[in-house]
């Protein structure tokens, strides 16, 4: 987690490093810093559900290819769920820009979203993992005991995410 708050510190030039001494710059920029993480954390996780995606999608090929018909309506429902979830993930820069200019987050509070946000890149992480391995497997394909584990996964990853919103709806106040 602490990889993306230290790119973003090392692609500072110069003057940003020595403009953080000024009184009151660095409170200003460590809010930019860590909304500029959180934005590429985020961005991170929904690239890797496209990755999953996107290995769903050529797992639902190889079914077609075998004639096994009956699960594709289930497997692009599952599409249409994860590619809601990296949605929601990449494009929430939006509404949580204004929480960390307007508020000032106490470091606990900072604390929780990050782990917060490495329990959602875990899951998703857990998730490509064990869907490559089922890809990388050439007589594999998908069942419906394996979509339904997938399913579950989706709903857990969804509850996540959920509950990172409540928590920054909390934090504001709302």
């Amino acid at each position: 987690m602490d990889k993306f708050r230290e790119k973003i510190f090392d692609e500072q030039n110069v003057l940003d490093k020595i403009a953080r001494w000024i009184p009151g710059y660095r409170g200003y920029r460590d809010r930019d810093i860590r909304r500029e993480a959180d934005k590429e954390l985020r961005t991170y996780v929904s690239n890797m559900i496209k990755q999953f995606i996107t290995t769903l999608r050529e797992a639902c090929l190889r079914l077609t290819d075998k004639g096994e018909l009956s699960l594709l309506d289930d497997v692009d429902r599952l599409n249409l769920r994860f590619e809601g979830l990296a949605d929601k993930l990449r494009f929430a820069s939006y509404g949580y820009s204004g929480f960390f200019d307007a508020i000032k987050i106490k470091q606990t509070e900072l604390d929780i979203l990050y782990q917060q946000d490495r329990r959602i890149m875990e899951k998703v992480e857990a998730m490509k993992k064990t869907l490559d391995a089922k890809a990388a497997a050439p007589d594999t394909t998908l069942t419906a005991d394996s979509l339904r584990s997938l399913t579950a996964d989706g709903k857990a990853l969804k509850a996540l995410v959920e509950e990172r919103e409540s928590l920054i709806l909390k934090y504001k106040g709302l």
